[in-house]
């Protein structure tokens, strides 16, 4: 198992810095890769129920 980061195909093998792979040694190829877009609506929601929670949005004050 390897991790390799910002590898790009060049010929007939897998490269990135310090590593070459030929593509037919490769069994398993796995991906991982976030959306910035969904990261940041999970932030925004997250913090309206914080908002929320406390009444902030709500105009509440606690005396």
């Amino acid at each position: 198992e390897l991790e390799l980061e910002n590898p790009s195909v060049e010929g007939d093998e897998l490269v990135a810095l310090g590593v070459s792979i030929p593509l037919a040694d490769i069994l398993r190829l796995e991906v991982l890769a976030s959306s910035r877009g969904r990261t940041a609506g999970s932030v925004a929601a997250g913090l309206f129920v914080i908002f929320i929670a406390q009444g902030k949005l709500l105009g509440v004050q606690e005396y």
